[in-house]
């Protein structure tokens, strides 16, 4: 069991560091500024009787809140539009879909289809015959 004088004493070493970095944070111009705009907005807000959801939403139309579980929330972006028609992608571009790959084995001629070589199937073979000859029956898959 640690000394209690011993935790008291780092707490209260803690507590001196933590109060210095308030005192710091305190001045800093960029807090006061936050802080003003955090106000200005609260009494935006109150001036006209809304949220601060139902200001983002002014804001930014796609804006939408989704309560997934008590107490969290999350932004969700749309993926549709109203008519049903996906929406592109901003900055992300469509990657290619996964190549698979045909491992015929030649002592059985069974052959399985898979993405990479952690495919359940494969695992027996990689044992018996070693991942570098499994790896040499693999072909490209035709795609569909």
């Amino acid at each position: 069991m640690s000394n209690p004088l011993v935790k008291m004493r780092e707490m209260q070493a803690a507590m001196r560091e933590l109060e210095t970095a308030m005192e710091a944070l305190q001045t800093d111009p960029a807090l006061r500024v936050e802080l003003e705009f955090e106000a200005d907005l609260q009494a935006l807000l109150a001036k006209y009787g809304k949220t601060i959801h139902e200001a983002a939403k002014v804001v930014d139309p796609a804006f939408e809140v989704v309560v997934r579980k008590p107490g969290r929330t999350y932004n969700k972006r749309p993926t549709h539009d109203e008519h049903g028609n996906p929406l592109p992608n901003k900055g992300k571009k469509a990657g290619p879909h996964t190549k698979f790959f045909l491992f015929t084995n030649p002592h059985t001629n069974e052959v399985i289809k898979a993405a990479n070589t952690l495919k359940k199937e494969l695992q027996p073979w990689m044992q018996k015959y070693g991942k570098d000859e499994v790896l040499s029956w693999r072909t490209l898959a035709p795609t569909a």
